[in-house]
């Protein structure tokens, strides 16, 4: 498997979690509703709580809410405490609410594997292997193999490496489900 910190941003994420574990910050995990991204939503949930993080879950309801971000989901979470905003398979797009959640006082992390536009959302890390500029050799993961990537760069950071390697069937779930191509390192996680 390729090393996740060719990620652009995968160094300043990784902190930001390690710290969110060390204060004890509440965090909440914003995934897609389809199979990649509750997937995705889940496997980082589980490492969360697994490393000590307070974690959260939040899933848009897919009529009243949409796709991705809303303002509406963003001033949930917040209630609720949240001070590490991550997203999972969505918010590549979303600079208004990437925005808000600043606003707000939360810090936000974007893991999606959909194409970013020309302005990236002002979030504190950015990981997408489509963003330009990133060195992450393999383009075409599934937004639970973002996720599992960041999995693996904080694991790496905290001594714990074979840690997220419990939660590659929801990996390959995701790789199947998402309908990405089962070549390279999609072909290595999904087998």
């Amino acid at each position: 498997l390729n090393d996740p910190f060719l990620f652009v941003d995968m160094h300043k994420a990784v902190e930001r979690i390690k710290k969110a574990a060390e204060t004890h910050e509440k965090v909440c995990i914003h995934g897609d509703y389809d199979v990649d991204g509750i997937t995705a939503t889940a496997l980082l949930a589980r490492f969360m709580r697994k490393i000590g993080i307070t974690a959260d879950t939040y899933v848009p309801h897919r009529l009243n809410e949409g796709y991705g971000l809303s303002g509406d989901g963003i001033r949930k979470i917040c209630e609720n405490g949240t001070t590490l905003l991550i997203t999972v398979d969505c918010g590549i797009t979303s600079l208004k609410e990437t925005a808000l959640a600043n606003s707000l006082g939360m810090d936000v992390i974007i893991c999606d594997h959909h194409q970013p536009k020309d302005e990236l959302p002002p979030a504190l890390a950015v990981l997408d292997p489509l963003k330009p500029g990133c060195k992450y050799p393999f383009k075409y993961l599934s937004g639970a193999g973002v996720a599992f990537k960041l999995a693996q760069g904080v694991a790496e950071k905290i001594g714990r490496r074979d840690m997220p390697l419990k939660y590659l069937d929801l990996v390959a779930l995701a790789g199947a489900a998402d309908i990405v191509a089962l070549v390279d390192e999609n072909r290595v996680l999904v087998r």
